[in-house]
């Protein structure tokens, strides 16, 4: 089932830039959520899927974030929270995708409804074992899909006029984009022209390094260098975060944080819970000030920080965003399940009619 709110007044979404090497279908490149855009809601078994590709010479890559668009057709969503499963299938060249088991995943997700920028969810978690996806060849296919109704959650949040889904960029082609719905592939194309803004992003190549950097890589991942030990020998010290000061704040009452680590530069991103700070000032390579989103619902987040060149390190449950009326964060939903037949394939309960 596709909705679309294409003719409400919305709000202009701030402008996220997100640096390195990012697999894309649509052509949105402001990440502006305009008249030109919908909002598509979809119920229980159905799915988003876009299938991304990169190209031969950027291959081998490691995925290492889904970026996901959940927005709100007026913003009045904005600052709600939903669960979503991805799982992410390797495919051969031309393939399309099965619903069958995943290389990655699935896993359950918070993402938060917003008019501030797209969802960044880390496929890196040492603490659940989650690691980045080694992508080698042919195509990657990112599956989002919302939650069984029976956990309390639901897409869309909304009433008479707002309405909360997955956003459509209208005026990207449409090739690669599907809905999985009554146990059927169907081309997005079928419904409504233009592409799910689903992006998956990826850490630099996975080839191996050979001894002291020389600082230039050769393109495939394969650094033709030697490295002495932990250091790099052109300067560059490695990006990583160790902390973020205060590391709590009042739900609805952004605050500003000292964040610290190494390696940082002009033009780093910072998000925690996956929506992009404001207000980013760096100091040294070292440490960011910076304001934490105002949208962050209740709960204990992740603070990734990304650099220009797209490499990315995770401060895993490093925020938490508390109730100011009672004082909690808000409780873990429960782990969503993905059915499988014979232990591989996997089951979607078709919605009554």
């Amino acid at each position: 089932m596709i909705g679309s709110e294409s003719e409400v007044p919305v709000l202009l979404l701030t402008t996220l830039a997100i640096a390195g090497e990012v697999l894309r279908n649509d052509t949105n490149t402001s990440d502006q959520y305009d008249s030109s855009d919908q909002v598509a809601w979809l119920a229980f078994p159905e799915c988003a899927v876009s299938v991304l590709t990169a190209a031969a010479g950027d291959l081998p890559m490691d995925v290492g974030t889904v970026y996901v668009y959940l927005g709100s057709n007026t913003g009045n969503q904005d600052g709600t929270s939903t669960l979503a499963e991805v799982g992410i299938q390797l495919l051969d060249a031309g393939a399309e995708p099965q619903n069958g088991p995943m290389d990655w995943g699935p896993e359950a997700f918070s993402l938060t409804v917003s008019s501030q920028g797209l969802n960044a969810l880390s496929l890196v978690d040492e603490t659940n074992g989650w690691a980045p996806l080694a992508y080698t060849t042919g195509s990657i296919a990112v599956w989002v899909c919302p939650p069984d109704e029976t956990t309390g959650e639901s897409w869309p949040r909304t009433s008479s006029r707002d309405t909360s889904g997955i956003v459509i960029d209208v005026e990207s082609p449409s090739a690669g984009n599907y809905l999985w719905s009554a146990s059927e592939m169907v081309p997005l194309s079928n419904y409504v022209s233009g592409s799910w803004i689903i992006r998956a992003g990826a850490e630099g190549g996975t080839g191996i390094d050979t001894g002291g950097d020389t600082g230039n890589d050769t393109g495939n991942g394969n650094d033709s260098g030697t490295d002495s030990g932990d250091n790099d020998t052109d300067g560059d010290a490695l990006l990583s975060v160790s902390s973020v000061t205060p590391a709590e704040a009042l739900f609805g009452e952004p605050v500003s944080v000292v964040i610290l680590g190494t390696g940082f530069e002009q033009g780093l991103q910072v998000y925690i819970g996956g929506l992009s700070v404001s207000s980013l000032s760096l100091s040294g390579t070292t440490a960011v000030t910076a304001t934490s989103p105002s949208a962050l619902p209740a709960g204990v987040h992740d603070l990734v920080v990304q650099s220009p060149g797209g490499e990315s390190s995770t401060l895993v449950g490093a925020f938490t965003v508390t109730d100011g009326e009672c004082g909690c964060t808000s409780a873990s939903a429960p782990m969503l399940a993905w059915l499988a037949t014979a232990g591989v394939l996997l089951l979607r309960r078709r919605r009554p009619e």
